[in-house]
């Protein structure tokens, strides 16, 4: 039951995004890219965090592997981030 959504949206070509349901509750995992125009370069990543609401589990530099770790790094433009976050966590502070 788990495992059906990430299969569907591989499936259907939506890997940027995956949707679980727990319980009554929606959990978020998309990636994303790190706009220039943002606030977000300069900012170091446990910034980005919300405690309870969402959490970046990865990061990876424009063309390379994924760091795991590393809530010190900086975030640079087109750095991409691999969050998981309730709805209400990803539009507060991703939106």
């Amino acid at each position: 039951m788990l495992a059906a959504p990430g299969f569907a949206a591989a499936a259907l070509g939506r890997r940027r995004e995956v949707i679980f349901p727990i319980g009554c509750r929606m959990l978020l995992f998309p990636e994303i890219t790190v706009n220039s125009r943002s606030t977000a370069p300069g900012t170091l990543i446990s910034k980005l965090e919300e405690s309870g609401a969402s959490r970046i589990r990865a990061w990876a530099s424009a063309g390379e592997d994924w760091n795991w770790g590393s809530e010190d790094h900086r975030l640079e433009a087109d750095d991409r981030l691999a969050v998981v976050a309730t709805r209400a966590g990803l539009a507060g502070c991703y939106g």
